[in-house]
């Protein structure tokens, strides 16, 4: 029986707060970040298990409204 990997995390920036859920089940990743003051939300699903989900998401964002932008900083914790 496989497993089911998630967590919610509030992830409050200076000016927009987000709570992200990640998981992970039969080779699948998944990743959404909802933006509540923006009314916005951002769904990442694959099966490449080496892709940057949480950066690609918040480029997404960042699309939608350039203040959401990740920066590289965040892209490097990600890595590690």
């Amino acid at each position: 029986m496989a497993t089911l990997s998630h967590s919610v995390l509030p992830c409050n920036s200076p000016t927009h707060r987000v709570i992200e859920h990640s998981g992970t089940w039969q080779g699948f990743r998944g990743f959404i970040a909802r933006y509540v003051d923006d009314h916005f939300t951002v769904v990442v699903l694959m099966n490449l298990v080496d892709a940057e989900r949480v950066y690609i998401a918040h480029k997404i964002a960042g699309i939608y409204d350039p203040a959401l932008t990740p920066t590289k900083t965040e892209k490097q914790e990600e890595e590690e």
